[in-house]
């Protein structure tokens, strides 16, 4: 009887250190961190877009259609663009431009370009300009530009360009 005792006691002695030692080894759950969400706006990729446009050779104004693409290396932009316009006096002109320039800021981009062109009636030029293109949504960007068309066949064809439009990034 004795023996029996003693194993009771040892058994109620051995659940009560248990149960302490148990109550110590709480599970917690991770704690859970908040989502990073970058809202800046990314000037990688292909873009498509609108335009309007007024020149001073010959005295018009026009709309056309720009697609492009770009790539950034830290706070430099690079990219490439082709845009064809129709214009008021029902001429029409197309020119492919390489372009280089600098990110201000998420949303901002100011760049130089320059390229070769083709009038329906002047011939060919060169564009050599400036511009800047400002985000303005997740996808969607403005821009003006001012460009200097080299007619290579007259210099009396030289055109000052004015532009403005939008942009679809995607």
């Amino acid at each position: 009887m004795r023996t029996l005792r003693i194993a009771l006691l040892a058994t109620v002695a051995t659940a009560a250190i248990s149960s302490a030692s148990l109550a110590a080894d709480l599970i917690l759950d991770p704690p859970v961190s908040e989502p990073i969400i970058d809202n800046s706006f990314s000037w990688d990729g292909a873009y498509i877009g609108g335009l309007l446009s007024v020149q001073d050779v010959p005295g018009t104004f026009g709309a056309g259609v720009v697609v492009g693409a770009n790539a950034t290396a830290d706070a430099f932009l690079f990219g490439g663009e082709i845009e064809a316009s129709l214009l008021s006096n029902g001429t029409w002109s197309a020119q492919v431009d390489g372009r280089a320039g600098v990110l201000v800021s998420d949303s901002l981009a100011i760049y130089g370009f320059l390229g070769i062109g083709q009038h329906s009636t002047n011939g060919t030029y060169v564009p050599l300009g400036v511009g800047a293109e400002v985000a303005l949504a997740d996808n969607l960007s403005f821009k003006a530009e001012y460009q200097f068309n080299n007619d290579l066949t007259s210099s009396a064809q030289d055109a000052n360009v004015f532009k403005a439009g939008l942009n679809w990034h995607f």
